[in-house]
């Protein structure tokens, strides 16, 4: 059986086994269409990972999910934590068994996002909570320091803070948090008054308005078996000929006033901003309704001239966003719809 098959397979029994264990077995058979010992082959394999319980012999063998986890701990941020520490020390020995993509995912995780509240959140504690559910792990941090959001623009010198979702989503603003978004499940980070969500399924990203509060929280949802492992998201970032992070994908409509279209060089030159040391540039226009000939010239032919070796492409663009770019006099824009980053 192909592997991508057996593992939608080893995903569902996951789900199912925490919404609706009853006739587990039978449920995968109807499902996927393959034969009651193929469906309690990857049920066996599941309870000898650790990933489901069992009771009953033979026939009259029942599966279900592992009891819910949760573990929590409350790091002093004026202490700064060793991350490989709390990591080694705290949570690992705590986890359980778990499939190696999931445990490579959400051991970066952990390092990079304590090591960046320690650095930079300005605040005095630290929560960290990891729940395992029967699909999935579910990870929580939260600080009490001044705002992800707010620091950001900051350090970039934006007079428009609401810009610093879309600089944190393209890139612009380091890696470490756009690598563990694209490799969970579920992402979604909360300051300032505004949440950033990614959900993969809904293909793309999210900002919404959210309650003030002190501080950044993060959440992520890790599937046990259908995640994505690191290497594959680090590829993906990699343009032909470039190093790691050499390309990125921007979602437009993230920037401010982007839904009602991209007029003018000033919007353009804030999309482009902090992207110079990227290869290759995807612009993804879903949910951008029209762009102005200035602001197609200004992305497609000044931004790429005034930096070499740097390649500006499109996607997801409407029909009105499409013939913007097409309408770029001598085909400077090179524009194509193709796979993004």
């Amino acid at each position: 059986m192909p592997r991508a098959r057996s593992e939608r397979i080893r995903q569902f029994v996951l789900e199912q086994a925490e919404r609706d264990p009853a006739g587990l077995c039978r449920q995968v058979q109807e499902h996927f269409g393959i034969t009651r010992q193929s469906a309690h082959a990857h049920l066996q394999a599941l309870e000898a990972e650790g990933l489901l319980e069992a009771a009953g012999r033979t026939r009259a063998r029942r599966y279900g999910a592992r009891p819910s986890q949760q573990r929590r701990f409350n790091l002093p941020l004026a202490m700064q934590p060793d991350p490989e520490q709390v990591w080694s020390e705290l949570l690992a020995p705590r986890l359980g068994p778990l499939p190696e993509p999931c445990l490579a995912t959400l051991r970066y995780t952990v390092l990079a996002l304590i090591a960046n509240a320690a650095q930079h959140s300005g605040g005095q504690a630290l929560l960290l909570s990891v729940a395992r559910r029967s699909a999935q792990l579910e990870l929580l941090l939260r600080d009490d320091g001044r705002g992800l959001f707010r620091k950001l623009a900051e350090d970039l010198g934006m007079d428009d803070p609401d810009q610093a979702p879309l600089e944190l989503a393209k890139g612009g603003a380091g890696t470490s948090l756009l690598l563990a978004a694209r490799a969970a499940g579920a992402f979604a980070l909360t300051a300032n008054g505004l949440r950033l969500e990614r959900r993969p399924a809904r293909e793309g990203w999210a900002l919404s308005e959210a309650p003030a509060r002190p501080g950044t929280s993060l959440e992520l949802a890790l599937p046990l078996l259908a995640g994505r492992a690191l290497e594959a998201v680090r590829a993906e970032h990699r343009a032909p000929g470039g190093g790691d992070f050499s390309r990125t994908r921007v979602p437009v409509e993230l920037l401010p006033g982007a839904t009602a279209g991209i007029a003018g060089r000033a919007q353009a030159e804030r999309l482009l901003a902090h992207l110079e040391r990227y290869r290759e540039i995807w612009l993804d226009f879903r949910g951008v309704p029209a762009l102005d000939p200035e602001a197609a010239r200004s992305l497609f032919v000044e931004w790429p001239a005034a930096h070499a070796g740097c390649r500006v492409r499109w996607l997801k663009a409407s029909a009105a966003v499409s013939a913007a770019i097409a309408g770029i006099s001598g085909g400077a824009a090179q524009p194509r719809v193709g796979q993004g980053a």
